[in-house]
């Protein structure tokens, strides 16, 4: 027998495509299911019968099978991933040729049907090397906002007029309002200095001589000054902690281990008191037995003698 040659149907409409997409979204949680297995075919075969028969059902045009329905949504999708790749090799291309626009999705069927099949229409953009898609708005500019000088001590950074980045500024000197202040590296030094000679002894909870001239010369250069003295005086003492800290790693660890080894003997100590007790019980048990034998020895004996007096 000749195969029966399929015959070609009519063209879709527009309000037919659409109605199509509209429908198969409803189901496209088993129409784009990857799954591969029996059960998956066998759902998707019957749901493309329901997709039949709610689009015959609800259309003005003519019928359409299962089998129709189903190349023209494979159709759409072909459609879009075909845009969507033209414009992606457009941008990733080195220049040139005739300008790709991005593609547009015209309805919103079409564009929650893109959303559905976003990573195969599109792809995964890439975030390593050469192929990596830059941002449009190219390098984000930081807004500057003007203040007064006295009250900002940056001023003299922001009013500096800054060109683009660029790889040769790597070789040049560095601009003076990027460098550190010798002063205040040097203030920042001796603020170290003191704060390392403030010691305090734990057990006498006293501060070192060196820590008490400073503060001696502190107090006495605030009385000369009204300002200063008054500045020093509202400045709260330091609290000094006669716990010992114990935020070091290496105590912490100490105490773990202490607590390890006491569990550990502990464990041994139940372990020896275990074994102690089984080797009673089995002292007790040999005992026992010893009895029970030589009380069976004693009922043989009488059971001959009496069976002698009988002969």
């Amino acid at each position: 027998m000749e195969s029966e040659k399929r015959k070609r149907g009519a063209n879709f409409t527009q309000t037919e495509r659409r109605h199509l997409l509209t429908v198969v979204n409803r189901y496209k949680h088993i129409i784009e299911n990857k799954k591969t297995d029996a059960v998956t075919w066998k759902e998707k075969e019957s749901t493309w019968k329901k997709i039949e028969v709610e689009f015959n059902s609800t259309t003005e045009g003519i019928p359409r099978s299962d089998k129709q329905l189903k190349l023209k949504y494979e159709a759409v999708k072909k459609e879009l991933k075909k845009n969507f790749s033209s414009h992606k090799k457009y941008v990733l291309g080195t220049g040139g040729g005739r300008h790709v626009p991005e593609p547009a999705v015209q309805t919103e069927e079409e564009n929650e049907l893109f959303h559905t099949i976003a990573i195969s229409a599109s792809g995964l953009e890439s975030r390593f090397d050469s192929d990596a898609l830059a941002g449009i708005s190219g390098i984000p500019v930081r807004e500057v906002v003007s203040t007064p000088k006295d009250s900002n001590p940056i001023d003299q950074f922001r009013e500096v007029e800054w060109d683009e980045p660029s790889a040769g500024f790597l070789q040049t000197k560095v601009h003076p309002a990027l460098r550190i202040d010798a002063q205040a590296s040097a203030i920042n030094n001796n603020t170290t200095e003191i704060l390392q000679e403030i010691i305090v002894d734990p057990d006498l909870n006293i501060l070192l001589d060196d820590t008490q001239t400073s503060a001696r010369n502190m107090e006495h250069e605030g009385k000369e000054n009204v300002a200063n003295k008054k500045s020093w005086a509202s400045r709260r003492r330091p609290v000094i902690s006669k716990k010992k800290s114990m935020s070091s790693a290496s105590a912490k660890f100490e105490l773990l281990a202490e607590k390890k080894i006491e569990l550990v003997e502990e464990q041994l100590k139940i372990a020896k008191e275990s074994i102690k007790h089984n080797e009673l019980e089995h002292n007790l048990k040999v005992e026992n037995l010893e009895l029970e034998k030589k009380i069976l020895i004693k009922k043989l004996q009488k059971m001959d003698e009496n069976f002698n007096e009988f002969d």
